[in-house]
């Protein structure tokens, strides 16, 4: 039989290091390929249904399963707020105002 590096339990990549770099990298990485398909149809949509569409698409891979994240190093949750800010921005179709001005406004 063979060893594996990673294994999937009700949707969360666990690793032998239990540091879950390989299920945020995973997330991230489905979750950046869905703002670039929103931001492709970002014209066509008003902010209400813009805000929809972000928090089913993307902050739903980012809310799964959160409470594992609590002990994760400070880089990997840097990324998922790097996430969090690309989709502020696009919710309000804004690129040059700070990120922490958009959560505050959108929160």
């Amino acid at each position: 039989m063979k060893c594996v590096d990673h294994v999937r339990d009700m949707g969360v990549l666990f690793d032998a290091h239990l540091n879950f770099d390989r299920h945020i990298r995973k997330k991230c990485q489905i979750a950046y390929s869905q703002l670039k398909n929103l931001r492709s149809i970002r014209y066509y949509l008003s902010q209400k249904s813009t805000e929809i569409l972000v928090h089913g698409l993307v902050h739903a891979h980012i809310d799964f399963c959160n409470e594992l994240f609590t002990e994760v190093p400070s880089y990997q949750i840097n990324r998922l707020q790097r996430l969090q800010n690309q989709a502020a921005r696009l919710v309000l179709n804004t690129y040059d105002q700070p990120s922490s001005s958009l959560l505050k406004y959108i929160h």
